[in-house]
């Protein structure tokens, strides 16, 4: 009997007799048809086979297709998580591992096959100051995912490099999750020990700069007591009394400035100075100098540096 395949709408397998020549049966990838040139060529059980027969192609033609998405699933995964800036690692829930990104051998020395052998690989190579904050990995078996977590993980050559790690827990379906059934766990860790080099550039930096200005502040500092000594030197040579008030005021004027300026030397932040400290001294150095005694709280007045 001739079978002749041709293309349908009609999605459902089904089958229907079209005379007692031929007999027609759509199914989901196109039409099953069966001709005879015998009249009443077909009996009931004929009919039930080759019923049959279209819902095993379609179930066939359905799977293949399954398989073809699932192929080009796989392949985009594949093309995510073995991209070189990152390593993303997949455990089961005993913290065994089932999927390790082959790019890490690049990263460590280490190859993925290392990993599934020696599920305790990852902490050895942990940093030891870094062994608190990947053990909070482990909180993830509680169900909560864990993001940025940053440590150094040592290569096969002694070299450690700097990683962030995000954890997230996997649930085959959304009941298991409220019972905390996990499935498995994915683990994403990129290398940012560039960041972190970068970082500690900028930090050494910023400590050399500070280190600069505090220097600056001290010279200032001294530069304009050298010029108050001097003002008042000269003062000891004039006797207008007039002329005399003048360079006292001068030398006052000096030393509040160059207070400030010891003041940001001492002070650990240079944008803030200690006001009430600043005052305190400026108030004593202004009574001596004019023969007065006063006693004032200055922390009353000033609570916070300024």
């Amino acid at each position: 009997m001739p079978k002749m395949p041709t293309r349908s709408a009609n999605p459902s397998p089904n089958c229907t007799a079209r005379s007692a020549r031929s007999w027609t049966g759509p199914f989901s990838h196109g039409t099953l048809s069966v001709n005879s040139t015998v009249p009443n060529a077909f009996s009931e059980r004929d009919i039930n086979f080759i019923r049959e027969l279209a819902e095993a192609l379609s179930e066939g033609f359905r799977r293949m297709e399954d398989l073809e998405q699932m192929a080009q699933s796989e392949q985009r995964y594949r093309t995510l998580v073995e991209t070189p800036n990152f390593v993303v690692m997949l455990l089961d829930p005993e913290g065994n591992y089932l999927y390790v990104s082959p790019q890490i051998e690049n990263w460590l020395g280490y190859t993925a096959e290392e990993f599934y052998q020696d599920a305790d690989l990852s902490r050895q190579i942990v940093h030891p100051e870094d062994l608190g904050a990947t053990e909070a990995f482990h909180q993830i078996y509680q169900g909560s995912a864990l993001r940025d977590v940053e440590y150094r993980w040592k290569k096969k050559d002694g070299e450690y490099r700097w990683a962030s790690g995000s954890i997230f827990p996997i649930f085959e379906d959304p009941a298991d999750e409220l019972i905390n059934k996990l499935s498995m766990v994915q683990v994403v860790v990129q290398d940012i020990t560039e960041r972190k080099q970068g970082e500690e550039q900028i930090k050494a930096s910023l400590a050399e700069k500070e280190v600069l200005l505090k220097e600056i502040h001290h010279r200032v500092k001294n530069n304009l007591q050298i010029v108050s000594s001097l003002l008042h030197l000269q003062s000891r040579t004039v006797e207008d009394e007039k002329t005399l008030e003048i360079f006292n005021d001068s030398q006052h004027r000096i030393r509040s400035m160059a207070l400030i300026h010891e003041e940001l030397y001492k002070s650990a932040d240079l944008t803030k100075i200690d006001f009430a400290g600043y005052i305190s001294n400026l108030t004593d150095n202004l009574l001596q100098s004019y023969g007065v005694e006063l006693i004032m709280d200055s922390g009353e007045l000033f609570q916070e540096p300024l």
